[in-house]
């Protein structure tokens, strides 16, 4: 099977254009870094002060690399020859791109020299460029042979390189090359990169340039980091493929765009080669997840330099990887996955720590269901819209928003709230689902939205409990509900367990339902089949003991999940959600003394598959279990979310929850 270079596509797209000046020469050690718009946006130079990357060996497996190039000179430590030679153990050459063949007139032929350049040319020495990691080694393996297009080789040639790589030294693995994901998949490869990243190597891939929504061969092996191209605007590149493989490390990096030279990435070049966008003889443009890869692999040198294992790599890129616009940190979207790195932000993580706690807020409760939006949503058809300064049709709502795909988003009653109109905007959002009847949400919020052109339709019931029954009525039908009290207006009673339920219902997609605490009002006793399962969620003080022998009558079966008050109860939840295979990956805390800023979060814990955790946001203490619970189970945590401004969680407690969390 043939294994084409993933710069196949940008090569045939960039248009021949007159050659870029240097600019800025003299302005700078390096001259050409002032053009090196990629290198700003990963923001490595801002990391150079805590490390370069010296004693870290980086293996670029490609078409080989000029061993002669004044910015490369001194920084191969090694390398070997496998195009045309796999089953040789040690290969045929030493990597260089000339190596075993006359000088070829094909473009393709600088691709390694190319990505090379990205990942650790000299830097500082007055000379071309400046790289990602400027200390780091290179390792040259050369698994591909230029062609007139592109660069090819076979999966046993990429593979034999790949082991070869790991057998000498290498601590990253870098690979700008991929076949079509699905048709491309080999076993030989795949194992090879599995056992590198085995070994402790951090393997990085290009993500492909069809524009594609998953990841190309190898990139989606789960093993491997899959990296996907930005434009200088910070934009997904017009070709780059993945995105769509929520299930691997997918990050974005500075790949650039192909319609003028100056839109791509400059670095190092054989000088002997043509070159359609050179800058100096030795330097030139080119676009692609090619030069995207070699970013990443250039950040992971930089992060391994400070004594981290592989692992803990990959996870400090993604948990620190920024999404633009929102500038959240570690969403994954189907745009840019986890984000596009940040070396200053990744290295300034303390060593030996991946979990990181964040804050979600705005300065009101509207705004900070927007700003919980921003957090797990990139784009959203759907939106479920309730009314704000009354808990219960939001509460019930968190598994429908769940269903949908979309957030759970508040506003007045009168009218559409500004903020949450403009994240309705953001996430392009066509159809709005309302919670309740006109005396939730009037006449005018569902004019207003269907003005934004927004198809616009109600869940509603006569009250409460007929509203919570017609959202179950939207769900799957079967398997489990969830029983809260509804009716208490007392903070003490009521919605702090239904609001801990909202998480744990919305992952299963099942309903919440109302009750008194002393009775089942009818919409819920027909809500409940002799199909079903009844977990009531809370102690005896919110519904009672006589309530729950009602619901064992019409129920399949009845049990109680319950601590002794608010936060043992959100606890005991908790710990449910981790018996039933829950991820304590990504939790959310909201503050268990007031329910705005918990609704949102509830709905978003749920549809990621993950849990909310109630607090007391003033005083950590006076919520035993859950400070007991973080304290104790902070080595499963990756993201805790902080839902709400200091206000509902203050600042001491944020930095207490960090101690506990980060360590």
């Amino acid at each position: 099977m043939t294994v084409r270079s993933t710069v196949a596509f940008v090569l045939a797209a960039v248009l021949t254009v007159a050659a870029a000046p240097a600019v800025g020469a003299g302005a700078s050690p390096d001259p050409l870094s002032g053009l090196q718009w990629g290198l700003d946006q990963v923001r490595a130079p801002r990391a150079w002060s805590a490390t370069s990357g010296a004693g870290v060996v980086v293996a670029v497996v490609d078409t080989g690399v000029d061993l002669g190039h004044p910015d490369l000179d001194g920084k191969v430590v090694g390398g070997a020859t496998f195009a045309g030679c796999p089953d040789q153990a040690g290969g045929c050459g030493n990597g260089d791109w000339l190596d075993g063949e006359p000088a070829s007139p094909h473009e393709s032929a600088g691709h390694g020299t190319h990505v090379a350049g990205i990942v650790a040319a000299a830097t500082g020495n007055g000379h071309g460029i400046a790289a990602v990691a400027p200390d780091a080694g290179i390792l040259s393996v050369k698994v591909l042979r230029a062609g007139s297009h592109t660069a090819t080789g076979s999966v046993q040639e990429i593979a034999a390189g790949v082991r070869w790589a790991v057998d000498n030294g290498a601590h990253v693995i870098n690979l700008s090359l991929g076949a079509l994901p699905l048709v491309g998949r080999s076993a030989t490869l795949r194992d090879a990169v599995t056992e590198a990243a085995g070994r402790g190597v951090v393997v990085v891939a290009a993500a492909g340039n069809d524009t594609l929504p998953l990841c190309a061969e190898p990139a989606s092996d789960p093993a491997v980091i899959c990296v996907v191209a930005t434009d200088r605007r910070e934009q997904r590149a017009i070709y780059s493929s993945g995105g769509l493989d929520a299930g691997l490390n997918v990050v974005a990096a500075p790949g650039g765009e192909p319609l003028l030279c100056s839109e791509g990435i400059v670095s190092t070049w054989p000088g002997q080669l043509p070159s359609r966008c050179s800058l100096d003889r030795g330097y030139q443009y080119w676009t692609g997840t090619s030069m995207a890869a070699p970013h990443v692999a250039g950040v992971a040198a930089l992060l391994l330099a400070q004594g981290r294992p592989a692992g803990a790599v990959i996870e400090v890129l993604k948990v620190t990887a920024r999404t633009p616009l929102t500038d959240q940190r570690g969403v994954y979207t189907p745009v840019y996955g986890y984000g596009i790195v940040d070396a200053a932000a990744a290295v300034a993580v303390p060593v030996g720590r991946t979990r990181v706690v964040e804050r979600h807020a705005g300065p009101e409760r509207i705004a900070t269901a927007a700003a919980v939006s921003r957090r797990t949503h990139a784009r959203a058809g759907t939106v479920v819209v309730a009314r704000a300064d009354v808990y219960a049709d939001a509460l019930v709502g968190a598994p429908l928003a769940a269903h949908i795909g979309g957030p759970l988003l508040l506003t007045g009653h009168d009218r559409l709230a500004a903020a949450t109109a403009a994240e309705i905007d953001r996430l392009g959002a066509s159809r709005a689902v309302l919670l309740g009847g006109e005396r939730a949400l009037s006449g005018q919020v569902a004019r207003d939205l269907a003005a934004r052109g927004l198809t616009v339709r109600r869940v509603a019931g006569p009250d409460r409990y007929a509203t919570a029954a017609a959202i179950a009525a939207e769900l799957p039908r079967g398997g489990e509900v969830f029983v809260v009290e509804g009716a208490h207006p007392d903070p003490a009673r009521g919605w702090p367990d239904a609001l801990s339920a909202s998480g744990l219902a919305g992952a299963h997609r099942r309903p919440v339902l109302l009750v008194t605490r002393d009775s089942v009002p009818p919409p819920t006793a027909q809500a409940i089949g002799s199909d079903q399962d009844a977990t009531i969620v809370g102690g005896s003080a919110s519904v009672s003991d006589a309530v729950a022998g009602e619901l064992d009558r019409r129920a399949r079966t009845v049990r109680r999940l319950a601590g002794p008050d608010r936060y043992g109860t959100s606890a005991a939840v908790i710990r449910e959600a981790e018996a039933r295979g829950i991820s304590l990956a990504t939790t959310w805390l909201a503050t268990g003394r007031s329910f705005p800023d918990g609704l949102a979060a509830g709905a978003a814990a749920g549809g990621a598959g993950g849990v909310l955790l109630l607090i007391d946001g003033h005083d950590l203490d006076a919520s035993p279990a859950s400070r007991d619970l973080i304290g104790d189970r902070a080595a499963r945590f990756r993201h805790v979310l902080l839902a709400g401004g200091v206000a509902a969680i203050t600042s001491d407690t944020e930095a207490r929850l960090r101690r506990l969390v980060e360590g």
